[in-house]
């Protein structure tokens, strides 16, 4: 759950699984990537726990502002 309120409340970088690019990214694996793996197999290969996350070309205080806030609402 605070994963997702995590990627709910971030502005800037994106919930996307696009590899290559330059922007900032953010996925949740367990519930994309492996959502179709049985569930032992899934298990076995990522977290419910667990963000993905691919810093792109942004400015690192506009990325950190980003990650910042939406820690403080996974928090309230």
């Amino acid at each position: 759950e605070a994963c997702f309120t995590l990627i709910d409340n971030l502005k800037m970088i994106l919930n996307l699984a696009n590899l290559g690019d330059s922007k900032s990214l953010i996925i949740h694996p367990y519930s994309s990537q492996y959502v179709n793996f049985p569930q032992e197999q899934r298990d076995n290969l990522s977290d419910p726990c667990l963000l993905r996350f691919s810093v792109g070309i942004e400015h690192p205080d506009d990325i950190c502002e980003d990650l910042d806030r939406a820690l403080e609402m996974t928090q309230a």
